[in-house]
């Protein structure tokens, strides 16, 4: 299941953090804390895409050797 997170739109219960996580299905719609019964909003979050470990310029960072095709059967590495 998505991890969703949520954030009190009022007063937070004594029992509660403003901002919660809270896994449940896509199709759900949450609109009370299930803690407090108080009123959520959905919050944004962004998500974050790491450099591509792969990439020509980690490759020997990584202990990768990047070969490239000088002729039919031939390459030589780069």
């Amino acid at each position: 299941m998505p991890l969703y997170e949520y954030e009190h739109e009022g007063e937070v219960g004594l029992e509660c953090e403003r901002v919660f996580e809270l896994a449940h299905g896509s199709g759900e719609l949450v609109q009370v804390c299930p803690v407090c019964g108080g009123p959520v909003k959905k919050r944004v979050v962004g998500f974050g895409v790491a450099a591509n470990p792969l990439a020509p310029s980690n490759l020997k960072e990584k202990g990768f050797k990047r070969l490239v095709r000088k002729d039919k059967g031939v390459y030589r590495e780069e």
